[in-house]
Formats: C-alpha cells, structure tokens, sequence
C-alpha cells in the first residue's frame, strides 16, 4: 500500500494566502465571499490533497479564523470570516 507524504508546511502556508487573497478580492467587490470549495480549488487550481490539508487548517486552528469553511446542501463552501474583512479594505 502506498504511503502519503506529509505535505511541507510551506506549501500549506503558499495555498491558505491564495484562497485568503482571492476571498480577499472577492469581498471587496460584492462583500459576498461564498465560494464553493470545489471551484476554488479549480480556478486557484491548487492539487486535492493541498487542498484538503488547507481546509482542515482552517477548521482545526486555535487563532481567530480568517476563513470559514461551512456546509450548505451537501456541498462545502468557503468565504471570509468576519474578523478578517478589516484586512481586506481598499
């Protein structure tokens, strides 16, 4: 059976400020950063497994969260949490 390498830490931290940056740029316009976690993934066209990793850092973390990842329908979805929109003014 085939193992899984741990993912380094650095691409972890490469991939939450990308989806963080594009919810980012998402808020600014519409102030509505819901996205699907499934076409994030594709348009940032970040790999599955990073993905994943980065979804479960955002839920299991002891600091204020700056995103949510929240189910709606049977399908997880992604935005801004609310203490982190202060950062994302023009």
């Amino acid at each position: 059976m085939a193992q899984h390498k741990p993912i380094p830490e650095s691409t972890l931290v490469v991939a939450r400020h990308r989806i963080f940056n594009r919810l980012c740029a998402v808020y600014r316009r519409s102030k509505d950063s819901a996205f699907r976690a499934a076409d994030l993934r594709q348009e940032l066209a970040i790999p599955e497994e990073v993905f994943a990793g980065v979804l479960s850092s955002f839920i299991h973390t002891d600091t204020p969260k700056a995103v949510e990842v929240f189910d709606k329908g049977g399908e997880t979805f992604v935005r801004l949490a609310e203490s982190a929109r202060y950062n994302c003014s023009d």
